[in-house]
C-alpha cells in the first residue's frame, strides 16, 4: 500500500511547488502530490492493475490530516 497526501491536505497547503506534483516547506521537506489522476497515471505506466483507491481524514493537532492511499497488483 501506498499512502500520500492529497493537495486538501494542509501540510501541502503550507509548502510551495517546485515541479508538478512536488511541494517543499519551509524545512526543505519534500512531499509528492497524490491525487486519482496521477496514481491512475502510475498504475497504467507501469503496467498493474488498481485494487484499491482510498481517502481518509484523521484529526492530527486538532487540524484535519487528509490522506489518499492505494494498493496496485502486478498484472
Amino acid at each position: 500500500m501506498v499512502q500520500g497526501k492529497p493537495n486538501e491536505n494542509y501540510k501541502i497547503q503550507r509548502s510551495r511547488e517546485v515541479n508538478p506534483n512536488l511541494c517543499v516547506n519551509g524545512d526543505g521537506r519534500i512531499r509528492r502530490l497524490w491525487n486519482e489522476e496521477n496514481i491512475n497515471k502510475l498504475v497504467n505506466k507501469i503496467g498493474f492493475k488498481l485494487v484499491r483507491l482510498e481517502r481518509t481524514t484523521e484529526k492530527w493537532r486538532n487540524k484535519d490530516s487528509h490522506f489518499i492511499s492505494f494498493i496496485a497488483q502486478k498484472i
